[in-house]
């Protein structure tokens, strides 16, 4: 749920930046701003956890798939992450 929020406040930023830059509305979104900043960096730290988890050997196992492939698809799915993250 927190997730769906970050993304629904980061698209309406982008959508309202031309706005946004304007400085009275700009001290108005101080605190969406950093409640926006504070759920990218909790889910960037997640992010970095689970890459570092998976360095350790703790990688989630698919099913039916070899080792090699499911290494592949876990960090595949850190870098969707981390792309929908930044876009």
């Amino acid at each position: 749920m927190l997730c769906m929020f970050m993304f629904q406040l980061m698209r309406e930023f982008q959508r309202y930046k031309s706005l946004i830059k304007r400085p009275g509305i700009s001290q108005e979104m101080v605190a969406e701003r950093e409640t926006l900043l504070g759920q990218l960096t909790v889910s960037q730290k997640d992010i970095q956890q689970q890459f570092t988890d998976a360095g350790n050997g703790k990688i989630p196992k698919g099913k039916n798939i070899p080792e090699f492939v499911n290494q592949i698809v876990f960090v595949r799915q850190l870098e969707a992450k981390v792309g929908v993250d930044i876009s």
